[in-house]
């Protein structure tokens, strides 16, 4: 097993160096990482351990959600140890494996170092770290609580990649489904059929009027599947560009919200999405017309969107956050009532939180019964081609 030299520092700082067996350098970071060490320096025992630079490979360019997790929560953790900030920073980006990252932070120190606040050196690299970061590192800057902030900011990502998880597993089995479904239809349709046809021509007898329907989609197919899967593509292209305008988006999040098959869950997603930001931002100490402005960018849907412009706007004129969400159906009672709880009893964060959670039990339920139904169906299928 090959001996690897490290160089690493423990939460309180200290700079540790040393040599231990491993079957490889990741394998030897996951080992030092579970003692709670923080690896800046690698090398196979006998060569030389450099002084500068990252030890550990950068495996990806693009900035994940795994990659921001990394970041945020790590920072906490070092600044809660005492570590100093720039100190931290730099081991933290010694760690992450997205180059851009990488650079992003390397360029956020720059900056710190030479004056500029946390919140402003991170609202620069919007691509990398979203704007809601900065706006709420802010918040922490003016509270003397950087940490505990980044650490919120860390639960909420968790939260949100959870709930995408949830609901991207759920749908994956539908979508092979489809797919598969597809792709044996036009199977049947260019190949199987066609064969059929020319057995049913040569014995010249009168074909029940469904069979000679198929017959003829078939051969229509056939003609013509290259024109159909050019039209097809090109509708879908029309309807992306059309989606990317405010107009075109707005009209599908509409349809999306009302539609009866899949509007439920949509607006259970969007009031999930919605209380787990809103919750970490009133946690972090932002005022409610700051904190509403912040959500209502990052509802993801767009009536949605102007509702909470409009909630923003009368709690400005001296409204209640639940009378205000109370004048539009479109927030569920629910919600509301939670509101109504957190105001009264002075913990409003910690009741959205718990709208938060409720919504997100519901997305699960609701993504899993589709599943279900999903394979019910396909069961149900194959039985009636059985009987």
């Amino acid at each position: 097993m090959p001996r690897y030299r490290y160089i690493a520092h423990t939460l309180a700082g200290q700079r540790i160096m040393g040599e231990e067996n491993a079957p490889d350098e990741p394998a030897l970071i996951r080992i030092l990482q579970s003692r709670e060490l923080f690896v800046t320096r690698v090398a196979m025992a006998g060569n030389e351990l450099g002084q500068t630079g990252p030890s550990i490979k950068k495996s990806h360019e693009k900035v994940l959600d795994e990659d921001r997790l990394y970041f945020v929560r790590e920072m906490g953790t070092l600044l809660l140890s005492g570590i100093p900030f720039d100190h931290a920073l730099d081991l933290v980006n010694e760690q992450v494996r997205s180059t851009i990252l990488a650079k992003a932070l390397t360029q956020v120190r720059e900056d710190v170092n030479a004056g500029l606040p946390f919140h402003q050196a991170l609202a620069r690299h919007p691509k990398s770290i979203p704007p809601l970061w900065s706006n709420l590192v802010e918040a922490g800057e003016t509270g003397g609580d950087i940490a505990g902030v980044l650490q919120r900011i860390a639960g909420q990502l968790e939260q949100t990649m959870a709930l995408r998880k949830k609901i991207v597993s759920a749908m994956i089995y539908p979508a092979v489904l489809i797919g598969m479904t597809v792709v044996a239809i036009s199977i049947f349709l260019l190949f199987v059929i066609p064969a059929f046809s020319k057995v049913f021509k040569s014995m010249n007898a009168k074909l029940p009027a469904i069979t000679s329907m198929i017959l003829g989609a078939s051969g229509q197919a056939k003609i013509y599947f290259v024109p159909i899967v050019l039209f097809v593509v090109l509708c879908v292209y029309i309807f992306r560009k059309y989606v990317e305008t405010p107009v075109g988006r707005r009209a599908l999040d509409l349809w999306l919200v009302r539609t009866p098959l899949v509007g439920p869950l949509v607006r259970d997603i969007v009031l999930a999405r919605m209380a787990i930001t809103l919750a970490a931002v009133l946690a972090s100490g932002v005022g409610m017309i700051y904190a509403l402005d912040i959500v209502s960018r990052s509802a993801g849907n767009k009536i949605y969107e102007e509702a909470l412009a409009n909630v923003m706007e009368d709690v400005r004129d001296g409204s209640s956050l639940s009378k205000a969400l109370g004048k539009r159906a479109i927030f569920s009672p629910l919600m509301i009532q939670m509101v109504i709880v957190g105001e009264e009893s002075g913990k409003l964060p910690e009741m959205i939180q718990k709208v938060a959670t409720y919504y997100e039990g519901r997305v699960e339920t609701l993504v899993t019964r589709i599943g279900v139904q999903v394979k019910a169906g396909l069961i149900f299928h194959n039985l009636q081609r059985v009987l």
